[in-house]
């Protein structure tokens, strides 16, 4: 399991992060473009203006509620976010703040959300194989 690291990207960082918790024994856990909750990013998403008509928080099932959960992941974290993400990079730098060491975090100059393997992809992989390099 040691040599197991678990990577989540956008939605996939709430079952990651939740593998991590539950499984303490994995390397360690990349976040890519992550976020505190789901019910947080409904607040930010511009397409579901409609959705904070509605009492989302009631609605929403699976909570996907990383920040809550990060005091609890004890394997070696990395964050990872662009800059130009109106979202994740202010729900990267909260995650990080909650993680526990050893921790790093990596934003991406320029990156969005949808496009952080795409700008600046070549420092993004560097930043990930250090992460993976650096493990115990």
């Amino acid at each position: 399991p040691r040599k197991i690291v678990l990577i989540g990207w956008s939605i996939g960082t709430g079952p990651a992060t939740e593998m991590a918790k539950e499984h303490p024994d994995v390397g360690g856990l990349v976040l890519v473009s992550a976020y505190t909750s789901a019910p947080d990013m409904i607040k930010y998403i511009p397409g579901f203006w409609y959705v904070r008509l509605l009492p989302y928080r009631l609605l929403v099932h699976t909570r996907f509620d990383n920040l809550s959960k990060m005091n609890s992941v004890h394997v070696p974290v990395l964050l990872v976010a662009g800059s130009a993400d109106g979202v994740g990079s202010s729900m990267a730098t909260a995650l990080f703040q909650k993680a526990n060491e050893p921790k790093r975090i990596y934003v991406s100059p320029g990156a969005g959300h949808d496009n952080v393997w795409a700008i600046n992809s070549d420092r993004l992989i560097a930043e990930i194989s250090e992460f993976i390099q650096a493990l115990p």
